[in-house]
């Protein structure tokens, strides 16, 4: 029996851990918090799986969370006019052919820790750094670094020949709250774009206290929305929220009103530097640990696309790992298998990317003529399913789909 290792409890890395222990592999998760502490810190993402990663999500774990209250019927945008916040330049729905869903992490991967260890997986909780690595390279048949936001995973070197970002691109802030005011039966994630400013995102989402929405901001660097250095408190956050949105978006002001926090840890702050990095790393020893997900590509959050890629790269993995499970995990098997992943992920930064810079008149094109056109729209909502289906006419506002 072959044994794997995976350093990171966060999306990539248990969709990959439960679905090795299903064909038999034995697996050790190392994880820098217990399932206790992740349940009872504070959130962690605006994550939102649309459905084929739900599909994937579910075959691979045989886990479902379709129970919860937490539909996204597709997704709303809105252009606001810089003069006049009351005012949307642009405004239209696109409709998802099935329903996303966001469940808060700290409910979901504490719960997949839990199931790791029932059906007979090895959970370490240790923070991961080199000398580690080394002990467990020694001991498994392959090590995959699964997390992509600690210092271990800037290790990797950047590959910058894709990765074109060195600073964050946005200011990141979102709480979960309840009591947000319904406008239709059908829920969507509204994504409103302030030119200049940045964005706003609301979406519906559950916790442990039940259904809930997120308020998220993305603010450019320099720009109003990026204010929020000197917040210590919930309290203020949700003050803070309330204030930006009363002067930038009175309409989703008028749905926050009664809005309170869902608890006392759901507000979360930061920002994000995009990277794409070599895959393999090469240990003292000589050794390789391969990466997946944020810690071989990550993107800013603009798109939504966090949890679903991951969940995409552990089912390429876990196909490849099975595939090779009777020969050697070398660097050439982990370099062919990120590039697996990288067919695809590379359409997930390029359109990350477009959506992160000014906005060229091909992207404003695109964006207004969705306005016009049920299907266009219908096909820029999917897109957050598969951005694959965006190209190649978001390159071009003449190819456009009819």
């Amino acid at each position: 029996m072959k044994k794997i290792a995976i350093i990171g409890s966060g999306q990539s890395g248990l969709i990959l851990a439960l679905g090795l222990l299903e064909k038999n592999f034995q697996v050790t998760l190392v994880s820098d918090r217990s399932q206790e502490q992740i349940r009872n810190g504070s959130v962690l993402s605006s994550q939102c799986l649309f459905s084929s990663a739900i599909a994937t999500e579910d075959r691979i774990i045989k886990q479902t969370w379709h129970d919860y209250p937490a539909d996204v019927a597709g997704i709303e945008l809105n252009i606001i006019n810089p003069e006049n916040s009351h005012e949307k330049l642009v405004h239209w729905l696109g409709k998802l052919k099935q329903p996303g869903q966001s469940v808060d992490q700290r409910m979901k991967l504490s719960s997949l820790m839990d199931i790791f260890t029932q059906r007979g997986g090895q959970l370490k909780i240790v923070k991961a750094d080199i000398p580690l690595l080394e002990k467990l390279a020694e001991k498994h048949d392959l090590v995959i670094l699964a997390t992509g936001k600690g210092e271990i995973s800037k290790k990797l070197t950047v590959n910058e020949s894709v990765s074109h970002h060195v600073i964050p691109q946005r200011i990141l802030s979102l709480c979960y709250v309840h009591g947000v005011k319904k406008i239709s039966e059908h829920e969507y994630v509204t994504c409103n774009i302030l030119p200049g400013i940045g964005e706003y995102f609301s979406m519906p989402a559950v916790t442990f206290s039940g259904p809930c929405h997120i308020s998220f901001f993305e603010g450019i660097p320099g720009g109003a929305f990026d204010c929020w250095e000197n917040i210590k408190t919930p309290d203020e956050h949700l003050i803070l929220t309330k204030k930006l949105l009363t002067q930038y978006l009175p309409a989703e002001s008028d749905r926050m009103v009664a809005a309170e926090l869902t608890d006392r840890r759901a507000t979360l702050i930061g920002s994000v530097t995009p990277v794409i990095r070599e895959p393999v790393l090469t240990l003292p020893s000589g050794r390789h640990v391969l990466s997946i997900g944020d810690a071989a590509v990550l993107n800013d959050p603009i798109t939504g696309q966090g949890a679903n890629s991951a969940t995409k790269a552990a089912d390429i993995y876990l196909e490849s790992i099975v595939a090779q499970q009777n020969l050697v995990f070398d660097r050439q098997w982990m370099e062919s298998t990120f590039e697996k992943y990288w067919a695809y992920a590379k359409y997930v930064c390029e359109w990350t990317d477009s959506l992160l810079a000014p906005p060229t008149e091909r992207i404003l094109s695109i964006i207004g003529q969705a306005q016009e056109s049920s299907v266009l729209a219908d096909n820029i909502a999917n897109g957050f399913d598969d951005p694959t289906t965006l190209f190649p006419w978001w390159r071009s506002s003449e190819l456009l789909p009819a």
